[in-house]
């Protein structure tokens, strides 16, 4: 089974779009099914661009930064509210489509994917929160919660993490990934859905926003 994606690390003329089967083949990845059921993610072409021996820096910072773009999403989300008097359940239960999360449990996965993110990567302990938020003020709680966990992981944590295994438990399944591959393929894909899916039902929804509180510069 085959999927394709963008690459990560890439030069901007080496993949500037969707690859599709047959085409830009250096940049697919593919999943092959293991004897014991777990999918080991390989990606062809991959590794010329990030050889095993290249050392992978701390990710966390890109990260930190988003989620700080995150907070002020919501923060003018619920000021959205206030102003207009609007029921603040109306914009934390929306969904994009019936069959999509809400608004909360985007926000929720956005921080489990980012805390998961530092734990798998540094070895170290993924903290456990209780999904149990309802309003935007423990929404902020929970993104704080994880920006203290990631402030907390050192630099000298992810040496080494490039060839780090990392096995990932999902709803479709097991899946191996080397550290590298974990990164670009996972995790900043699905911390960025998460987060983007966030802000689409907020700005659906009559928020005021633009792409520069999404990219927030400076916080």
């Amino acid at each position: 089974m085959a999927y394709h994606i963008f690459r990560y690390g890439v030069s901007n003329n080496q993949c500037r779009r969707p690859v599709y089967p047959n085409r830009f083949s250096s940049c697919r990845p593919v999943r092959k099914a293991k004897a014991s059921g777990r999918a080991k993610v390989t990606m062809i072409g991959f590794a010329k661009s990030h050889p095993p021996d290249s050392p992978m820096q701390n990710p966390l910072p890109q990260i930190i930064h988003s989620l700080k773009a995150l907070s002020h999403i919501l923060a003018k989300a619920e000021a959205h509210c206030e102003e207009n008097k609007i029921d603040p359940n109306a914009l934390l239960t929306a969904r994009l489509f019936p069959d999509m999360f809400t608004c909360i449990r985007n926000v929720i996965v956005s921080c489990d994917t980012a805390k998961g993110t530092a734990a798998r990567l540094s070895g170290m302990d993924n903290p456990v929160f209780e999904d149990n938020e309802t309003t935007f003020e423990e929404l902020q709680a929970r993104i704080s919660k994880t920006l203290e966990f990631l402030k907390s992981v050192p630099d000298a944590a992810f040496e080494g993490a490039e060839d780090r295994k990392v096995l990932l438990k999902t709803g479709q399944g097991e899946f191996e990934f080397t550290g590298t591959e974990y990164l670009a393929v996972f995790a900043f894909p699905n911390f960025y859905f998460h987060m983007t899916t966030t802000y689409n039902i907020l700005r659906h929804n009559g928020v005021p926003l633009g792409k520069v509180d999404f990219l927030r510069g400076k916080v």
